[in-house]
This record gives structure tokens, sequence and C-alpha cells, in this order.
């Protein structure tokens, strides 16, 4: 990708002696520069570091669908190149025309196998990853993108069905119009083309209702999946794309769903249909209660797939994050190099601001992820030759961290402000001593983190257990974790901030945010968030795809109802002479009731029946966006049919209310 203007960052730049050099966003350049092409040489300071600005941007580029404000070159020192159990670092690549991602990762499975011959005490289980960057961007996303593109699909069809009773219950009422026109020598090619004409234009002004209601909904449904990282979610708009789709889609289902009606009154003049008050054909009358079932069904299928994600999003709200959450602030500092002495004097001067509890550092705020990890190696247990260890997460924290969040102690003790490097301690939580001490007391055993030749520490000793947090997210099983204290490694330069606040969080941001600025006034605090609000950015995704089918499966459901009341009005109608002989009789009004109602709950049984076979087919591809509910479960479809069938039943009760008031003198009088 060529850049707006300015060059691109080259390998040259990679050389810790050249000059720092930074290439701007498009957003990051209008931001700072005002769309002022005469940035290109002009120097920001990152981190505390000045660089030179070398290249824009265009405003359509995305790195691995996620926007970034600024690029800038990898340097790596010798050290960390010789370091061979560091695996976080992905690369990208374009392969050749002639090549193939099959070819690709055969060569990389090459490299891979060279590895774990060349340095086996670090690589024996190294496997390279190969996959398109569209997999890397959307894989994490596609089940919840394909549900929700099966919804709108779902909502499409039911629509037309809709309008396909509409059309055929509209010239039903003509039928008696067109016998006389085509009497009078109208060909049926004529008639057919009038009647789709007619179609598909009431289907585009549909769909330019639409198009409006979606520009409102548009801006509802952005604001609502701010948080959910939903992949190039800044590039949706209602363009010319979106319009010619609508258009499309709104002739072809006004072509598609007219075509039955048009068929049927176009089959040539017929003396019954030039007899006033005659009721439509049984095809008709088959026709409609058919496209009744097929909205039924389909609604049961989405209201069903809304029901488990409802029950599911119930579940991740009950989880127990491992935190307490309440009145806690959190912030991020990054030093742009080591500094033993920054954060200690930062967390103490935080510690004795007014209206705050408590105050600690933390590497990765829980909730927010896995983040670093390296080998974990019992001292006291050590592996056969020729198998590595796990890697597992650690954090680096001071000692008030499990106090400010709320972690709960399980055995042993906390870190104190006493354990110093020269005899290190760590802290491990549940989920770790379940793993690799089942059976045993972990209290006292000693650990190291990383390769023998490369270790974090040469030897922790296991003083405490804590609870366990959710911190690859809610739905996920705890991790297991290690906790090394701050003393153990001082040099870290990069911590998240946690403030327990005796009042609103926010109160003491812009107190905290000047301590930082005394201490250091290059350094910018970041992320500045409540632990609420990560925690609902946490569930976010699945409040979003709740909602969202939500939304679909209630406007399913309202056009299913009103297709049940319409067929039944219609049939009310038609058959008026026949209810009123009914009632002179002697048919009570209850027995009119049930007559209609029944007729209703017919419709209603066989499109649930229907419904429920294809709700069993369809949501078992929803098991990755469920929590803590499986997708056949008995209480989700037996509710969904519940509402369904109460909906439907009530929206069958009024037209069999009109059908007890039709009065038998007219009806008769009426044929």
């Amino acid at each position: 990708v060529p850049p707006l203007f300015g060059r691109l960052l080259t390998v040259a730049d990679e050389d810790p002696s050249a000059p720092q050099a930074i290439v701007l966003s498009y957003g990051t350049w209008r931001d700072l520069f005002g769309e002022d092409r005469g940035a290109i040489g002009k120097t920001i300071t990152m981190d505390g570091v000045p660089r030179a600005v070398v290249g824009v941007m265009p405003a359509s580029f995305s790195f691995l669908g996620g926007p970034s404000a600024f690029y800038v070159p990898a340097r790596f020192d010798a050290a960390f190149r010789e370091n061979r159990d560091q695996y976080f670092i992905q690369a990208v690549g374009r392969l050749r025309r002639e090549s193939s991602i099959q070819q690709a990762r055969s060569e990389m499975e090459t490299v891979a196998a060279r590895l774990r011959r060349d340095w086996p005490v670090f690589n024996t289980n190294l496997k390279i990853v190969v996959q398109p960057m569209q997999e890397t961007i959307v894989g994490g996303s596609r089940s919840q993108l394909m549900v929700l593109m099966g919804a709108v699909a779902f909502v499409l069809l039911i629509t037309c069905a809709n309008l396909g009773n509409l059309l055929l219950a509209r010239t039903s009422g003509r039928r008696r119009e067109i016998a006389v026109r085509q009497a009078l020598g109208a060909g049926q090619g004529r008639v057919t083309r009038q009647l789709l004409t007619e179609s598909v234009v009431l289907a585009l002004i549909g769909g330019v209702l639409g198009l409006i209601v979606g520009k409102l909904f548009l801006a509802l449904l952005l604001a609502a999946q701010a948080t959910t990282n939903l992949p190039r979610s800044d590039e949706i708009a209602l363009d010319g794309r979106v319009l010619a789709f609508n258009f499309a889609i709104s002739a072809a289902a006004g072509l598609i769903f007219g075509l039955v009606p048009a068929w049927q009154l176009g089959r040539g003049p017929s003396s019954e249909a030039l007899r006033e008050g005659t009721r439509g054909s049984s095809s008709q009358q088959w026709t409609r209660s058919a496209l009744v079932v097929a909205e039924l069904a389909l609604a049961m299928v989405l209201l069903t797939g809304a029901g488990l994600l409802l029950r599911s999003f119930d579940q991740l709200q009950r989880v127990d994050p491992g935190v307490r959450h309440e009145k806690i602030l959190t912030f991020s500092v990054r030093l742009p190099h080591s500094d033993a002495t920054f954060f200690p004097a930062s967390i103490e001067r935080i510690r004795a601001m007014p209206g705050v509890r408590s105050a600690a550092l933390v590497s990765q705020l829980p909730i927010t992820g896995r983040g670093i990890g390296a080998w974990l190696n019992r001292i006291d247990r050590p592996l056969p030759p020729g198998v590595n260890p796990t890697g597992e997460a650690y954090r680096v924290v001071t000692p008030d961290f499990f106090e400010t969040m709320g972690i709960g102690l399980k055995r042993g003790r906390l870190l104190q402000s006493s354990d110093r490097r020269e005899a290190p301690v760590v802290v491990i939580n549940e989920a770790l001593a379940k793993k690799y001490y089942r059976g045993e007391d972990p209290l006292g055993k000693p650990i190291y983190l990383g390769a023998p030749e490369n270790r974090l520490f040469q030897e922790g000793t296991i003083v405490g257990i804590v609870a366990d947090t959710r911190d690859a997210g809610l739905g996920s099983d705890p991790l297991p974790t290690v906790y090394i204290p701050l003393t153990v490694m001082p040099t870290w330069n990069g911590f998240w901030f946690v403030i327990r606040t005796r009042q609103q969080p926010t109160a003491v941001v812009s107190r905290a945010r000047a301590i930082i600025r005394e201490l250091d006034p290059k350094l910018p605090i970041r992320n500045v968030q409540t632990m609420d609000e990560v925690l609902s950015t946490a569930v976010a995704p699945a409040r979003w795809s709740t909602m969202l089918l939500g939304v679909f499966a209630g406007v399913a459901l309202v056009i299913a109802v009103l297709g049940v009341f319409g067929v039944l009005s219609f049939l009310v109608t038609q058959r008026t002479r026949e209810l009123g002989i009914r009632i002179a009789l002697g048919a009570a009004p209850r027995q009119v009731r049930r007559l209609v109602v029944g007729r209703g709950f017919g419709l209603v049984l066989t499109g649930i029946g229907f419904g429920l076979v294809g709700a069993i087919a369809l949501t078992r591809y929803m098991g990755s966006l469920l929590y803590g509910v499986t997708t056949t479960d008995p209480v989700t479809y037996a509710g969904v049919a519940g509402v369904l069938a109460a909906a439907a039943l009530i929206a069958s009760y009024l037209p069999a209310r009109r059908a007890t008031r039709v009065d038998p003198i007219l009806a008769l009088r009426a044929e």
C-alpha cells in the first residue's frame, strides 16, 4: 500500500543508530496537523521519544482490520535477537502470484522443523501457523457475522412471505375485475405484466422506507458496537453498493413473490369469477396458509436463536470475574526506557491522594487478556530431557494489588513490601495450583519462569495461592497465572495503575494525571477507564449480538403475527355468508370464535413444528457464541414456542371476535 504522501518505513529505519522515524495514520495526521502536507520532517514525541514524520497513510488503510494511530519501526537489540523463548511476534507477508497458501504452510513447517532440530530446548513443540490475512481479521467474528446475516435473510423471507400474502389477498379481491378485462380481450401476458409491475413498485416503496429506517438504525448499531472490536466497523455506511443491493433485492422480492398471484389471476376468464362475492380458490387459500406457516417457522428459528443468546448473556452476567470492580479507576503508563524508580514513586504519591482507599500496579489489567507468558519450570520436579515446559501467564504486581482488586487469598500469604529480589517469592492462582500441584501442597515449592539460560528470576518460592480471575474473558476458564512482585522485576517499563476510591473513580483522574506529569512531563496516561467499563467491554460482543438478533427476532415476530391476523381476517371476509348461515341456524358466538381461532391455532402449531426442526438444525452453528447453555436448551425452546403461540393466538382472536358480529341477514343478502 503506497503512502498518501511521504515514504514508508524501510529496513534502514530498524537500525538502532538510525534517526527515529514515524509514519502517521490519516486520522492522526488530520488531528495533529490539520491535513497540512508540510508535516513531513516535523518532530513529534511518542512515549518520550522524539520522532520525525516521514509519511502519512491513506484514509482507507487499516492494518489487520483495526485502526492504528501511527507506525514505528521495530528495533530489537542483540540480546533480544538471541533470545529464543519469545514467541509473540506476528509476521505478515505477501505470496507470489504463482504460490499458494498450502505451499507457504509447507515451507514454514520446514523452517519450524529446522528450529526444533537446532534448538530443541526452546522449540520442542514449536509450530508456525500460516493463514490468510482475512482469516486473521474476521476469524473470531465469523460465527457472529454469519448468524446475523442469517437473521437478516430470515427477516427478508418473512417480509416477502407477508408481501406474497398481501398480493394474493389483493388480487383475490380483483378476480372479477380481471375476469371482465380478460373477457373483453386482455391477454394473459398483459394482465401478468400489470400485476407484476404493481408488486415490484410496492416492493420498491418498501425498500425506500427500509433505507430510511436503516439509516436511523445504523447510527444506533454503530454506537452499540463501539466496544465489540468488530473488524472494519468504521467502514460500515449506506453507500452506493448498499443502495444498489437494496433496490435489487426489493425488485427481486416483488417479482418473485408477485408471480404466484399474477399467474393464478392470469389463467384466463372464469364464469365463476364474474359472479360478485365469490370466494377465492382453494389453491389460493392453500398458498396463503403455506406462506403463514413459513413465516411462523422462520420466526420460530429467529426467536430461538435470540432466546439462546439471551440465556447465554444472562449466564455470562452471572459469572464471578474474580475481582471487586466497583469504584476502581485504571489507566496505563509506559516508559520509553527502563527506570526502576518511576513506578514506585508514582504509586506512592497516588496512594496518598485524598479519596483513595488503595492503589497498586499490575503489568496486565485483569479481564483484558492473557498478557505475556513464559515457560514455567518446577525445580523440585524437572521435566524429562527433550520435553518442553508449558508457557503460562504471569503478571508483575505491587503488594497492594490483591487488596485493591479484591482478589481473595486462599492459602499462604500475599506479597509484601519486604519481599526482595535477592530472595524471590511468587504467588500463584488456584488454576495453576490445580494444573501443576494436583494432590500436592505448592506452598514452599521453588519455580522459575523462562528458559534455563534466560530466566526471569533465578528461583522463586511459592508463598501464597489466590483466587482465580477471568483474564481471558468471562466466558473462558481461568488461566494459570504467576504473580511476581515488582521488587523482583524492578525494570519493567509498562504498568496499569489500579486505584480504589472512596468516591466516583473519575473524580481522581485529573490529580493522578498531574502526578504523572510532575514526575515526567513527557509521559501521557492512556486508556483511562473504570473497572466497571472494563467488565462492560468484556461482555460487549455478547451484548451486541444478543441485542441485534433480538431486534431482528422481534421484527420477525411482529411480521409473522400480522401474517396470521391478515390471513384470518381475509378468511372471515371470504366466509361471511357461511358464518351468517351458521349464526342464523343457531351457532353460538363461542362456536364461531372457536372455528376461526381453531384455524389459526392449526397454522400456529404447524409453523412451530417446522420451526422447531429448523431451529434444532441451524442453531448448532451458534455453539461458539453461547456460554453456559446448549444449542438444544429445552427451556429456551419451550419459552419461545409459548411466546410465539400466545402472540399468534391473540392475533387470531381479533378476527374471530369480528366473525361473531356478522349480521346473518346482511350476509345472506350480500350473496
